[in-house]
């Protein structure tokens, strides 16, 4: 099966997913330092019910983060294979 895609698009693509994961990762830092203050204060059963559903989806969104960062030269390196052989670039 071959895959037609647009070189620049697909480069396109991979410095948007590499900027928005490096701001993602930076509200996720400020994201947990507030969570974090406000467990010291947020001590009911909804505050413990609320943290495990945090701490659950923040690991998700860290493992989506790490995989897609993987993913970045990927996309790089195939969009310069698609430019060489077709374009002669």
């Amino acid at each position: 099966m071959k895959a037609v895609v647009d070189p620049e698009e697909l480069k396109a693509f991979a410095t948007t997913l590499e900027v928005a994961n490096g701001n993602f990762r930076e509200t996720m830092t400020h994201l947990h330092a507030q969570f974090d203050a406000l467990t010291d204060t947020w001590q009911d059963y909804l505050a413990e019910r609320f943290a495990n559903e945090f701490h659950q989806t923040t690991l998700a969104i860290d493992h989506f983060l790490n995989e897609s960062e993987q993913f970045i030269p990927y996309l790089r390196g195939k969009a310069q294979i698609i430019e060489d052989q077709y374009f002669g670039r």
